[in-house]
């Protein structure tokens, strides 16, 4: 997943200038932080991190918190949900199962050489006791 953000400084005289930091810090939550890391400059004013997301369901939230004297408060949340796949949206076949698709297909032609066997051997008949 990525986030990206833009942030960009007010001058006195009204003009808007990037913001330069290389200590801003992004945190994506669940209950505790799974992650945080610092955001890098993409461009000037842009900065931009790519992150895993962990595999398990829930609402997450983006944070971005920064405090430094002089400057006014950056304060940044998003809230974002992690779903699973819906069982339509994977690949249909994987090729990691491989070894699993085999074993079923042995396994049916294991069954019909026994059902054949079976069907088609003639048993021998053993003589009755007294005869």
């Amino acid at each position: 997943m990525e986030f990206e953000v833009n942030l960009e400084e007010r001058r006195p005289d009204g003009s808007f200038v990037p913001f330069q930091t290389d200590d801003l810090q992004l945190e994506f939550i669940r209950l505790d932080p799974f992650h945080r890391v610092y955001l890098k400059h993409d461009t000037a004013s842009n900065y931009k991190v790519s992150i895993a997301v962990p595999d398990t369901l829930g609402i997450y939230k983006f944070k971005i918190s920064h405090r430094r004297y002089g400057y006014s408060l950056i304060e940044e949340e998003t809230l974002v949900s992690c779903i699973q796949f819906r069982h339509d949206e994977y690949p249909r076949f994987l090729n990691v199962a491989m070894p699993y698709y085999l074993n079923v297909f042995l396994l049916m032609g294991a069954g019909f050489l026994f059902i054949v066997f079976f069907l088609y051997t003639e048993v021998e008949k053993s003589p009755k006791k007294g005869q």
